[in-house]
Formats: structure tokens, C-alpha cells, sequence
């Protein structure tokens, strides 16, 4: 302990002041670090990793035809990329929010936006510059713009753009579990539709119409808003029901439900005959399904959920 005199009130106050600050300062780092959930940079890492794999293979031309179908069967598991990115950041969206109540929700949007536009607008205009000496049109350029194609990953950040503004609008109505149900079953009936119009139930035009418009259309993602702040509200449930289950089952889950995608990848190709499929698998019920066992099957010990 430091020896304060006490015949000197200025060196006790500044003593005093130096200590709050230190605790202060400790109080902060704490609270940053344990804000990052362990679980959640997990799945990050293993998302991130999976995408490298999918798109890191390095075959032969004839090869890789001669065996694409085989490939896409066994990387079928590996599609949950996505949706898993999209309910992690709207979980972490809504928590943050959730910590500042009083804070003004515009600014808050604003920044989102900008943060994501800059890093948007750069590489869609390099993209779009090397399409343009390489003698595509402009209609081209635009088209593969606006479909997420002008290169590998594009449409991710258009999706994103489409939901912040939509989870902002939404979130309110979205924080009663009754409505997160109602937006699940909606997600469902729009996708039940798609599988409708692939069948042909609805004509070639809307078929067409939803194979030009690509994977950034809207109606395929808005279910990963309501996911996202399901599971910001049930955090300790997932940690509680992560505990209750034992490595060997969270193995035998992962590979039940890995196999289960697979199987489900093989069907709909023989069935629908469509590469639109391979969008559909983004977002069918399986998908979900395993998102959601992702989720519940973090690290079991309970100390290593948060960075200590």
C-alpha cells in the first residue's frame, strides 16, 4: 500500500484520482473482452474456414467436371456459411443494442451503413474496373452488380444492406416470440413457393425471374433477422442446453445432420434438375436445422464461453 500522508490532501486526492482511473480503465478491458463470446468467434472461425475449403479446390478442369457432382454432394454440409454469418451479426446487432437502450437508433444505423458502404463501393468499383478492361459491356457490369456476381461473395454484402434497415424497422415487433414464430413460418411458406415454382406450378416467367435475380434477393434471408434476436434473448438456454449434452452427442448430432444435408443435396438435384438449386439449399429447412445445432453445440464448459 502506497504511504499517503495525510498532512497532504493534494497528493491523497491524486492518489485517489490515479487509483479510480486504473479501475476504471480495468473495468473497461473486462467488459470488452467479455463482450466477445467465445462460442460465437468459434463458429466464426469454423464458417470462415469452411467457405476457404469449399472455394480452395484445386483440380484439373476435366477432373473437376468429371467429378462435380461427387464434389458438391460431399461439400454440401459446408453451405451453412451464410446463414450462419447473417444470425451472428444481427445476434450481436441486437445485443449491442440491447446494452444501450437509450442510445438514439439512427446514428447507430448510420454507422453500420457507412462502415459497410466504404469497404463495399471500393471493391464493387476495382471489380467492376477489371471487368471493364477485360470488354464487358456496361450493361454486363451492372447486371452482375446488382445480381452479387461482379466477384465470389458479393451478394453477401448486398444481402446485408437489405436486412440492417429491415431489422432496425423490425426488431421492436420481432423482440415477441410469437412474431419471431410468425416470420419462421413466413420464411417457410415463401420457400415451400420457390419449391412450388421450380416444379412449375407457377410458369417459366416467375422461374426466370427468380434465377436473374440471383441469391441477393430479399425473400431468401429476412428469417436470419428473427434468428439473430432469438438467440440474443436466449443466450443462457443455449449455453444451458450446450452444457446438458455430452462431446459424443454433439458429435453424433453434427454428423446425423451433415449426412441428413448431403442426402437432401442428392434428392433435390435429381428431382428439381436445376443448378437454382444450389441457392435453395442455402435456405432450406435442413439448413436451418443445422444452423440451429451450430448454435447449441458450442464448447460444453461453461468458463470457456466467454475470453477471460
Amino acid at each position: 500500500m502506497t504511504n499517503i500522508s495525510a498532512k497532504n490532501p493534494t497528493s491523497m486526492i491524486k492518489y485517489f484520482q490515479l487509483t479510480n482511473m486504473k479501475e476504471q480503465i480495468k473495468i473497461s478491458l473486462n467488459s470488452q473482452v467479455s463482450d466477445r463470446l467465445f462460442f460465437l468467434e468459434f463458429l466464426k472461425a469454423i464458417s470462415i474456414t469452411a467457405v476457404v475449403s469449399y472455394h480452395a479446390i484445386f483440380l484439373p478442369r476435366s477432373a473437376f467436371i468429371a467429378s462435380n457432382g461427387i464434389l458438391e454432394i460431399l461439400f454440401a454440409p459446408l453451405r451453412f456459411c451464410v446463414p450462419v454469418f447473417l444470425t451472428i451479426s444481427f445476434l450481436l446487432f441486437e445485443r449491442q443494442i440491447s446494452q444501450s437502450p437509450t442510445q438514439p437508433k439512427l446514428p447507430l444505423l448510420q454507422k453500420r451503413l457507412i462502415r459497410l458502404g466504404i469497404p463495399t463501393l471500393f471493391w464493387f468499383g476495382i471489380a467492376a474496373l477489371l471487368k471493364a478492361i477485360n470488354g464487358n459491356s456496361f450493361t454486363e457490369i451492372v447486371s452482375a452488380i446488382l445480381t452479387g456476381e461482379i466477384f465470389t461473395g458479393a451478394y453477401y454484402l448486398l444481402i446485408v444492406f437489405q436486412l440492417i434497415p429491415i431489422f432496425f424497422l423490425t426488431r421492436n415487433w420481432l423482440n415477441r416470440q410469437k412474431n419471431i414464430l410468425i416470420t419462421i413460418a413466413i420464411q417457410g411458406l415463401v420457400l415451400s413457393l420457390v419449391y412450388a415454382t421450380i416444379c412449375g406450378l407457377f410458369g417459366n416467367q416467375v422461374l426466370t425471374f427468380l434465377i436473374r435475380m440471383e441469391r441477393p434477393l430479399i425473400i431468401y434471408w429476412f428469417v436470419y433477422i428473427a434468428l439473430g434476436i432469438f438467440f440474443s434473448k436466449n443466450l443462457t438456454w443455449i449455453e444451458n442446453k450446450s452444457i446438458s449434452l455430452s462431446q459424443t452427442n454433439k458429435i453424433l448430432i453434427l454428423c446425423l445432420t451433415a449426412a441428413i444435408m448431403m442426402i437432401e443435396y442428392r434428392v433435390l438435384t435429381l428431382v428439381f434438375k436445376t443448378p437454382f438449386v444450389l441457392l435453395i439449399m442455402q435456405h432450406s429447412p435442413v439448413f436451418s436445422a443445422y444452423q440451429q445445432c451450430l448454435f447449441v453445440l458450442h464448447p460444453s464448459q461453461k468458463k470457456t464461453c466467454h475470453h477471460q
